[in-house]
């Protein structure tokens, strides 16, 4: 994972006030799998007074426990306090499963072990449905999304969140490791990380076995270089690891042309690259990426394809850069045509784009929204946003998309109460509540007057005009009552 995701990330957890005691002890046990104390810090927590993450986590032990009264009376809390929240739909659905967790659970530890990730996590959701994962399966779910190259950078994020949640927890910073290695842009981190897991005595020995494979998945050049090198120091016998070292040496132009690009010297970078000549397939995966920050995606496709061409054996070279450049081609040209009302053909390019390898998947929904907006199929819009929001609950611009959409459609009550998390999670996107609130009167002030309280119905109206004074419409319904009323 990028620095810059993982510190968005600090940010969100920063931005909300420090969960208390029993909270962060509940955590701790549930990343060392003891959910027996977990829940006994859950249930301490409640003692303080309900918690929406505490009762659905403790009500969640008792119905895979077969406890189902006690799961129960705890969603019943749950749905009192916190109607409609994730944590009430996960507790909903594992009352709803109940004591068959141990087994859906079991197939979906089998499929990830053998490697068919996609059938497991397709089981994992069995047990949570459409919320969250829960603390206790949070990390194992997370691992299996960052496998699946349609889930990586959702499983990174949910990792990342967890080691940022329980920063002690090796469990977690392995886990989180290994996944950063999975993905070009971020396999160094992984890299980096795995190695100061290998002295660990609670971890070391995954870590090591996943740094041997992960070794063998970095592009040649000087980084490269300086990671083989440690490994040989510790592993001198290793003479497959000493063969890749032999083979990884590039020109010191195309190093040199990376180290511009990570410091962000387009520039230095594009000149460093033209040195190495135009047969050197990491200088075209090169001039690729530079293509890519400049978001001339067309370009950045047609480089890396001809990387490709020019040396298909130097897959670790140039397979991150076609990716990210194929995904972005397509989605910039999906929004070319949707600009140029050509919602058909934008809805094709979208759904091309949808089953490339390590697609953006939320990148994908949101414009497919637009694509539904366009053609009137503001249902489909909302719906679209409304998974989003499930999958990405802290994402300030799938929130800001859900309220606007729901503002359209009139649900002025549901748009505030995600205009209400929106002001938590990113409160620059944030609408101002005012002219939802005043919509939301005017709509209850209709109400009570086709009821007959034209008293309340006033009283409705004088707050929507003091909550939006630029708003003329509550001053007109206003009229109309008065009108009806032969004030």
């Amino acid at each position: 994972m990028s620095g810059a995701v993982i510190l968005a990330l600090g940010l969100v957890l920063g931005a909300t006030e420090a969960p208390p005691a029993q909270v962060r002890t509940a955590w701790y046990w549930e990343s060392r799998g003891r959910d027996d104390r977990a829940a006994e810090a859950w249930g301490e927590a409640l003692a303080a007074g309900d918690r929406a993450d505490a009762l659905a986590a403790l009500g969640s032990w008792h119905a895979r426990g077969g406890r189902l009264a006690e799961a129960r009376d705890l969603l019943s809390r749950l749905v009192r306090g916190w109607p409609g929240s994730p944590e009430a739909r996960q507790l909903e659905h594992a009352v709803e499963i109940g004591a068959r967790h141990a087994g859906l659970l079991a197939r979906a530890r089998e499929a990830a072990r053998t490697g068919r990730l996609d059938d497991a996590l397709a089981r994992y959701r069995e047990l949570f449905g459409a919320a969250p994962p829960p603390g206790h399966l949070a990390a194992e779910y997370w691992e299996a999304c960052a496998g699946s190259s349609r889930s990586v950078d959702e499983g990174v994020a949910g990792l990342a969140e967890l080691v940022l949640r329980v920063p002690a927890s090796t469990r977690y910073r392995l886990a989180l490791a290994r996944a950063l290695t999975y993905r070009p842009s971020s396999r160094l981190d992984g890299v980096a990380r795995l190695e100061a897991l290998e002295a660990d005595p609670a971890v070391g020995r995954d870590a090591d076995a996943a740094l041997r494979r992960a070794l063998g998945w970095l592009s040649p050049g000087t980084e490269a270089d300086l990671h083989l090198g440690r490994w040989l120091a510790r592993h001198p016998a290793d003479a497959e690891i000493a063969a890749l070292r032999a083979r990884s040496g590039s020109s010191s132009a195309v190093d040199a042309g990376y180290r511009a690009l990570a410091r962000g010297d387009l520039g230095d970078a594009r000149r460093r690259f033209a040195e190495a000549g135009p047969g050197d397939a990491r200088a075209l995966a090169g001039f690729s990426l530079v293509a890519l920050r400049e978001r001339d995606y067309g370009t950045a496709r047609a480089l890396a394809e001809k990387a490709r061409d020019l040396a298909p054996a130097e897959v670790a070279a140039w397979e991150g850069p076609l990716r990210s450049a194929t995904f972005w081609d397509l989605v910039s040209r999906a929004r070319s045509a949707l600009s140029g009302g050509r919602a058909e053909e934008a809805r094709g390019l979208l759904a091309e784009a949808s089953v490339q390898p390590g697609a953006d998947r939320r990148e994908v929904e949101l414009a497919l929204a637009e694509v539904d907006e366009v053609r009137g199929a503001h249902a489909e819009a909302e719906a679209r946003l409304r998974a989003l929001s499930v999958a990405h609950p802290r994402d300030g611009v799938v929130l800001r998309r859900l309220v606007d959409a729901l503002a359209r459609a009139g649900k002025r009550g549901e748009a505030l109460a995600v205009n209400d998390a929106l002001a938590r999670v990113a409160p620059s996107l944030a609408l101002d509540a005012g002219p939802l609130r005043a919509g939301e009167l005017r709509d209850r002030a209709a109400a009570l007057r086709s009821l007959g309280d034209a008293d309340g119905a006033r009283a409705a109206l004088d707050r929507a005009r003091a909550l939006d004074a630029r708003d003329p419409w509550p001053v007109h319904d206003l009229a109309q009552l008065a009108l009806e009323r032969g004030d």
